[in-house]
């Protein structure tokens, strides 16, 4: 149910001059014709307005408003006991108590008079109109509710390269940033607020070596621009996953590698989202022991210091950070300085709307040839709105995910991948198609940077190490003849070469 149908006359709050702003003047407006998009935006086309203006802009003038109570009244009446719980007489019936609070409280005595469960009404009304400041002494004791201003949509059409740019140029002013990496954030922050258009949305993973690079304060710009943002470090799984069903928040979790070290089940609910058609967790609720269902479907922004968990990474765009020179220079995020993200938003917001149909569309054609297939699946929405803002952003996109994530042997998950890459190294750099056991594990000990040193707890890479993972392959050990003669135990090139087709395609020598 639409809150306005055609025909109807409702008010456009007018935006110019700012006096009449100030006065909260009205223009009156017959409704042409009312188009939804797949996305759940709502357009309203207005007689005497040009461009289609979006249903929350509209104010609901009382004709409709008593007409639209009056259908509410009746369904209640024929045993139709959810009709005030669809989503568009929710909407309806929030708009209300935002832009005419006495025609709301009308509504609201005769939907009571005729059984409406209007307790449980408002809890879906309340967070769209309650503050901080209106909560009463209970609620306080109790914490308060999760409040959102909702981002009214620009009044003018927006420039998509124009948007991205000025995102990309806010975000480099604090922070020091790399080319690639600038150009993700901005990509990732403008396709977080479309996020319900895509397949399968990727973390947004802010690393870094030690302390003091950065990390909090990139953290903080992106929580100014996008939308619903919930930073909930210290949450539990239970909120976490309770907060992204009912708001579907963006969510900021920092210290992020501390956390899940104390609480699994945070990482099997960050490993879920991933993909919107598994992105839910089943816990059971109530005295009965109900099963219920969650969605972990929500943009996630989470940072960390050091070596993430590989399936974290491999569902993330990762973000590298650096501690800045003496000699780079960023501006410092001071309180008074945030305003001037609610405008940014507002453009981001209509941005999306307009091109709601281009987001969707399939992308794959000008997703980047080098990179894995998971990469490509967490650089699909990144490249979307690359490919809708124009031919200049869709190359910046393709070149920043193939130097942050092409070729990339973090992003291969598992131990085995990287055995095969630094055995394929190996075989290369001496130049001979057989080696000797003894010689494939001396020259694995001393990779300082690889993981082999630390093998077994401690105490090193050796001989059952490597049979185990090249059985992992159906390869195994026989006699060879190594570059420097003689025989020994040891492994053909020949025998893992399907391995290297097959694991290493994505990853060059």
């Amino acid at each position: 149910m639409h809150p306005v149908r055609p025909g109807d006359t409702v008010c456009l709050p007018v935006q110019d001059p700012p006096a009449a702003v100030a006065a909260g003047v009205v223009q009156v407006c017959k409704v042409i014709e009312i188009n939804r998009y797949d996305d759940g935006r709502t357009f309203v086309q207005l007689a005497g307005i040009a461009e289609p203006v979006p249903l929350e802009q509209v104010v609901i003038s009382p004709g409709p408003l008593e007409r639209h109570v009056d259908e509410l009244i009746e369904r209640i009446k024929a045993g139709d006991v959810g009709a005030p719980f669809e989503a568009e007489a929710v909407r309806m019936l929030r708009q209300l108590h935002q832009k005419l609070p006495a025609d709301y409280e009308r509504a609201r005595q005769r939907l009571k008079e005729c059984g409406a469960r209007i307790a449980e009404l408002e809890k879906l009304i309340g967070p769209a109109r309650r503050s901080r400041n209106d909560a009463d002494e209970d609620d306080r004791r109790q914490g308060c509710a999760l409040t959102f201003d909702e981002d009214e949509p620009a009044a003018e059409p927006v420039d998509g390269a124009a948007l991205l740019d000025e995102i990309e140029s806010i975000v480099r002013r604090y922070v020091v940033l790399s080319d690639e990496t600038a150009h993700a954030v901005a990509l990732w922050i403008v396709a977080s607020c479309a996020i319900n258009g895509f397949r399968i949305f990727p973390r947004l993973l802010i690393g870094a070596a030690t302390y003091r690079c950065g990390k909090s304060t990139l953290m903080e710009v992106i929580q100014n621009l996008v939308c619903r943002p919930v930073s909930s470090s210290s949450a539990t799984p239970a909120a976490i996953f309770r907060i992204i069903d009912e708001v579907q928040p963006t969510l900021f979790l920092d210290e992020f590698d501390n956390a899940a070290k104390e609480n699994p089940d945070l990482k099997a609910i960050v490993n879920s989202g991933h993909q919107r058609s598994t992105a839910q967790v089943i816990r059971t609720v109530g005295d009965d022991f109900e099963p219920r269902q969650f969605s972990t479907w929500s943009p996630m922004v989470i940072a960390g210091i050091g070596k993430p968990w590989n399936t974290l990474r491999d569902r993330s765009i990762e973000v590298p950070l650096k501690r800045k020179l003496k000699a780079e220079t960023v501006a410092r995020l001071r309180p008074e300085l945030r305003d001037q993200f609610t405008g940014m938003r507002g453009r981001i917001v209509r941005w999306i709307g307009d091109n709601a149909a281009a987001l969707r569309r399939d992308v794959i054609a000008h997703v980047p040839v080098g990179l894995h297939d998971r990469a490509g699946d967490n650089w699909e929405p990144l490249i979307a709105v690359a490919a809708a803002a124009g031919s200049e952003w869709l190359e910046l996109a393709q070149t920043s995910a193939l130097i942050l994530s092409g070729g990339d042997l973090a992003a291969a998950d598992d131990v085995g991948t990287e055995f095969l890459f630094d055995l394929r190294a190996l075989f290369i750099a001496e130049d001979h198609d057989q080696l000797a056991s003894k010689a494939i594990v001396e020259k694995f000990n001393d990779m300082p940077e690889r993981r082999w040193p630390e093998f077994r707890g401690g105490k090193g890479f050796n001989s059952r190490s490597l049979a185990a993972l090249a059985g992992r392959f159906k390869v195994v050990s026989m006699t060879v003849t190594p570059k420097e003669g003689g025989s020994a135990k040891g492994y053909k090139r020949a025998d893992f070469e399907d391995a290297f087709a097959r694991y290493l395609a994505d990853l060059p020598p």
